[in-house]
């Protein structure tokens, strides 16, 4: 009988930890524009109207971007270093 109640509990648990995980990855997709930039402390965009930064999360495709116009689709996270996105698809703008 305990070992029943066990299993649900532990079942209960898992249950819960996927609806989190789930929820924390379905963050909305949004469409930046602008310049990719690269420092010392990693690759950025640079929107087009020159208002806002965002740090990317690092992508080995984009660092060959740098310098570059492009249209980067991901989800925008607020992270401790700042504001990231977390890149899904790129263009690069003509």
């Amino acid at each position: 009988m305990k070992r029943n109640s066990l299993w649900q509990g532990l079942t209960v648990i898992f249950v819960l930890l996927a609806l989190i995980a789930l929820i924390g990855c379905s963050a909305t997709e949004q469409t930046f524009t602008g310049n990719i930039e690269k420092t010392e402390t990693g690759l950025f965009l640079k929107t087009s109207d020159g208002s806002s930064t965002y740090r990317i999360e690092y992508k080995p495709d984009l660092v060959a971007m740098e310098g570059k116009s492009v249209k980067l689709t991901g989800s925008l996270m607020d992270r401790e270093a700042g504001k990231t996105i977390r890149v899904v698809n790129f263009e690069v703008l003509e």
